[in-house]
């Protein structure tokens, strides 16, 4: 919620859509006690309401969500305006200048990603319901069950939980079980991992991870995931088996019996169906005892098998 002395219909805004999920949330409180009449007198004299909501609610979903929270509280002459073009960190640090300089905020409510909001909260550019809870309880029971899931420390009153990104691993069940993906973040860059699954690139959970560890020892963690991807361009046009793609892979492991690591550049084209892959070690992109690495690797698909055969060339050690 922003700062200042007018957010009552922030305040109703936050809660209304904590409650969102339950199915009391769109019916009309039998009865109604002071210090909620009082936020819905005060939001009915302000008259207005700026929100700024993720991009993906769309102008139609924002639309029906300002219909909704007007017919919840009977505020149907209160104007909405919904900006879906927010959510930024740079939108995070304008919002922390408006507070900073007693400049009235742009917007009322606004949705933000975790990060964001731990970064407007130490900045006191948010403010925090105090008695939420207790006015939870009324807007909704079945929330109320739940507060501790929908405000978690360390944002209690300060921000609702109503919309979520799902973390997930994208795996091939051919390459591995789901019963032996990895259990846990630190997990991730595990070398046995290599090539077998795909993390989303969203940034929440690599930055969250910081409020349980250390910060130099979660940035080597969020390091070993970028050591187990590869980084790819693909296109495929119309033409049904025609296709290209690029690629940069860094490999970590042993060989000729030397151990290191080495970057292996992908070259891939498929012309209605032949396909012509041409794998090469970037020059000089050898370390460890792999330093001065040379050579070339070709991939053989038989019956859904992939063969690898690396032909390459080491320095002699002095």
């Amino acid at each position: 919620m922003a700062n200042g002395e007018k957010f009552w219909p922030a305040v109703l805004f936050g809660l209304f859509l904590t409650a969102l999920s339950m199915p009391v949330a769109t019916q009309a409180a039998d009865a109604q006690s002071s210090a909620l009449k009082s936020l819905i007198d005060g939001a009915r004299r302000e008259g207005r309401l700026n929100v700024s909501v993720v991009t993906s609610q769309g102008a139609k979903g924002g639309e029906a969500l300002g219909e909704a929270f007007k017919r919840r509280f009977g505020l149907g002459d209160m104007k909405i305006t919904f900006d879906l073009n927010q959510g930024t960190a740079g939108d995070a640090n304008k919002a922390i200048s408006e507070e900073q300089s007693g400049i009235p905020p742009t917007f009322d409510a606004m949705y933000f990603v975790d990060e964001a909001v731990l970064l407007l909260k130490e900045s006191k550019a948010i403010s925090r319901i105090d008695n939420w809870q207790t006015l939870l309880t009324e807007i909704a029971p079945e929330a109320h069950k739940v507060r501790d899931k929908l405000s978690p420390q360390p944002f209690d009153g300060y921000a609702f939980t109503w919309a979520t990104r799902v973390n997930a691993l994208l795996y091939n069940p051919k390459l591995i079980a789901r019963d032996d993906l990895p259990q846990t973040l630190t997990e991730y860059g595990n070398a046995k991992y290599k090539g077998k699954y795909s993390v989303p690139p969203w940034i929440t959970r690599a930055i969250i991870g910081t409020l349980k560890y250390d910060k130099d020892e979660w940035l080597n963690v969020v390091r070993s995931w970028g050591r187990n991807k590869g980084h790819m361009l693909a296109f495929s046009t119309e033409v049904q088996g025609s296709a290209g793609y690029v690629a940069l892979e860094r490999v970590s492991g042993s060989v000729g019996g030397r151990t290191g690591t080495f970057v292996l550049q992908h070259s891939g084209t498929m012309n209605r169906g032949e396909t012509l892959l041409v794998l090469t070690v970037v020059p000089d992109s050898g370390t460890g005892q792999l330093v001065g690495l040379a050579g070339k690797m070709a991939i053989t698909i038989v019956e859904k098998k992939h063969f690898y055969e690396f032909e390459y060339t080491l320095p002699d050690v002095g």
